[in-house]
């Protein structure tokens, strides 16, 4: 049966090299791989997206591989996102059996804010697909997160087994045997045999993969490169997405401070001592009495966001119709003189944008649309995140981007800001949710964390926003 498995994967094998999906690298310029590795070889199987006959033979042929030794029955198949996901759903329609969808994140919003999707019982075995495994750790991280929601998980099957550790890591620490159609040197002699690839190249890339049996488990998920803050700036088409994006740039410091305090002098106090190490500041202007309100406090904590070069973010979380908005933004604490971007819900339409464009006066000015929220039970569903990036997407010249707690587009104009966080995670007063920065930038790929009482309580604010500040930017990958 194994050799039956082989002799059916050369097509599909064939048509990975033909695709430029399987590549080889010359020495010193070895690929990155997911584990983090080194590789002078690369096997990608997205191609096989655009052709759904090879893509329902490959995943038949996964299926077949597990079913080697036993015919086993499993109660459901996960597919490791985003990739594997294509194969699983191939498996569950052949097969009858249901597909179990695992989140690359956690909803933070609607019915259920769970990794794993699925009606099965607990205690269900679920097959676990993958595309390709080199060290382990995407499929590592989808077995631990369908046991975390009650499933029990034995088998886990990919196509290609690069023979880097992975599938002993599984069997050895998980109790997952691991099962593929090809290994990374059944593939080198498919591409020997069809004259595809030299005797050289086959021996310097397997020889790669012998002294390389065990490539290190990369505890955290892999990320598609990023696009540097200086790149970024180019791209923006908003003034004041430009602006944040070179402070960021500049000043190595993707951290907003949100300066909730009781009264204007104790803000301008902590402008000037955070201010050489952020690249905004968010107030809540509303929090004060208007008769304490003095607009020249504000106009001078402008001044010094001038120079020492950050950015006033005014969190109104505008929500209202058209006009009253306006009045809100132009009138009143007079925000739209001395704030560079304003929060605002997109519950009531497009029409707030307008009515924020109008107050701006020609200055350069932008909004952040609260696309999701970090207090729990909030009612920001999935259909209303979709609703606000469609909005920001029509309005790119003013909106700069989102309040959100991970990624929501792919336009690398829109700056994706995420609040609730501190150095260690966990639950706070009043339903606030915080997650490290960490989580937030490197895994939840958001762009900018705000951060709080984790600054303003502490009793050296300036050594910690500075601890922050470094651990922010650390986690912004884009090698």
């Amino acid at each position: 049966m194994a050799a039956t498995l082989i002799n059916s994967s050369r097509e599909i094998v064939l048509h990975l090299y033909n695709s430029g999906a399987i590549k080889f690298a010359v020495r010193g310029q070895e690929f990155t791989l997911k584990s983090g590795a080194k590789s002078p070889a690369y096997f990608n199987m997205r191609s096989l997206n655009n052709n759904a006959k090879l893509r329902e033979e490959a995943s038949e042929l996964m299926w077949h591989a597990c079913q080697l030794d036993d015919y086993l029955k499993f109660d459901g198949v996960c597919g490791v996102p985003l990739g594997a996901i294509a194969y699983a759903d191939v498996i569950s329609l052949l097969h009858n059996v249901p597909l179990v969808l695992k989140r690359p994140f956690a909803k933070q919003h609607g019915v259920s804010k769970k990794l794993i999707d699925s009606d099965l019982p607990k205690g269900s075995n679920c097959l676990v697909v993958e595309d390709v495994v080199t060290s382990g750790s995407s499929v590592i991280e989808t077995v631990i997160a369908l046991r975390d929601a009650g499933y029990r998980v034995t088998h886990a099957v990919t196509f290609i087994d690069r023979e880097q550790g992975g599938k002993e890591k599984l069997e050895k620490e998980y109790n997952v045997h691991l099962a593929s159609v090809c290994t990374g040197s059944q593939v080198l002699d498919i591409l020997f045999q069809y004259n595809k690839i030299s005797a050289e190249l086959k021996d310097y890339v397997q020889n790669y993969l012998s002294s390389n049996s065990k490539v290190a488990y990369k505890d955290t998920p892999d990320q598609s490169k990023r696009l540097t803050f200086g790149e970024r700036a180019l791209l923006a088409t908003n003034p004041v997405a430009k602006k944040l994006f070179s402070i960021i740039a500049q000043k190595e410091t993707n951290l907003i401070f949100s300066a909730d305090v009781d009264d204007l002098e104790t803000l301008l106090t902590l402008a000037k001592i955070v201010g050489p190490h952020i690249c905004a500041i968010k107030t809540h202007i509303n929090t004060f009495a208007m008769e304490n309100f003095k607009l020249i406090a504000m106009h001078k904590l402008r001044e010094i966001a001038d120079q020492q070069n950050f950015l006033i973010l005014e969190d109104s979380k505008f929500a209202d119709i058209g006009n009253t908005v306006y009045k809100q933004y132009v009138h009143g604490y007079h925000i739209a003189e001395w704030a560079d971007f304003v929060t605002a819900h997109a519950i009531s339409g497009p029409g707030i944008i307008e009515a924020l464009k109008k107050g701006t006066d020609d200055r350069d000015r932008g909004c952040l649309l609260i696309a999701q929220m970090s207090s729990k039970g909030n009612l920001a569903s999935d259909q209303y995140t979709n609703g606000v990036i469609k909005i920001a997407e029509e309005n790119k010249d003013f909106v700069v981007g989102f309040i959100c707690r991970q990624k929501l587009s792919c336009e690398p104009s829109f700056v994706h800001i995420t609040p609730g966080v501190k150095l260690a995670a966990g639950d706070g007063t009043l339903g606030q949710q915080y997650l490290t920065p960490e989580e937030v930038i490197r895994n939840r790929q958001s762009d900018v964390v705000i951060v709080g009482s984790g600054i303003y309580q502490a009793d050296d604010p300036l050594a910690a926003t500075i601890t922050y500040k470094k651990a922010a930017i650390a986690a912004y990958d884009f090698n």
